[in-house]
């Protein structure tokens, strides 16, 4: 491999994350709603797939995530209902082509503050690129974990980092064949903190009092 994998959180002041139920969660495990917006052209497979990997990784750790697939490649869900939800729940993953600023060796950014998030971007190229270099690692687990690395770090806030798992900040050859065994995952201690703050965050939205419609 030519270079260390890594992933940055950015700092970003935003509000708390608002996170929606739909349904009842698998085995009572708190649900997130997560959307998704393909403006890098990604095939539909690779992407479906990459959220089914994130989907388990977040599984393991006891929370359930309801995908909401937004790109231009959705048929069945307009722009504009895209648009509505996004403004009232869930948190949101844009994949782009690549970073505007950042070198090919970042894969994602999350605009967070200390305690939490709602916007991710993935940079799809530069996580094309290194599958190339790794040709033996299928793409979609790639980008699965990185896209659960991100949504890590906007349930857990900009500190998040750690030493083993899912949220190592740098990703060598032995955490990319961790990735295509599926064994990166949240800490214990992670995954009790992404638990709570789902269930706190869903309890102030319910408390929240409705938005009442304005004339002027």
């Amino acid at each position: 491999m030519g270079h260390t994998a890594r992933i940055w959180a950015a700092w970003w002041m935003v509000g708390w994350s608002l996170l929606a139920r739909a349904g009842e969660p698998a085995k009572d495990n708190p649900q997130v709603t997560v959307f998704v917006n393909d403006s890098a052209s990604a095939p539909e497979r690779i992407v479906l797939a990459a959220e089914q990997n994130a989907g388990r990784v977040f599984h393991q750790a006891g929370v359930e995530v309801e995908w909401m697939n937004c790109g231009a490649q959705d048929g069945n869900r307009s722009h504009t209902q895209c648009r509505d939800n996004m403004m009232s729940s869930g948190l949101v993953v844009r994949i782009i082509p690549h970073a505007r600023t950042l070198g090919d060796d970042i894969f994602g950014v999350s605009f967070v503050d200390h305690d939490s998030g709602t916007y991710a971007d993935l940079f799809f190229e530069p996580i094309e690129q290194l599958h190339q270099q790794n040709r033996d690692i299928s793409l979609a687990p790639i980008l699965g974990d990185v896209l659960a690395h991100e949504l890590g770090h906007l349930l857990l806030g900009s500190n998040a980092h750690s030493r083993d798992g899912i949220m190592q900040p740098h990703w060598t050859r032995e955490q990319l064949r961790r990735v295509a065994m599926g064994q990166m995952r949240f800490s214990k201690e992670q995954a009790a903190r992404m638990r709570t703050r789902i269930a706190s965050s869903q309890i102030e939205h319910q408390n929240s009092p409705p938005l009442e419609a304005s004339n002027r």
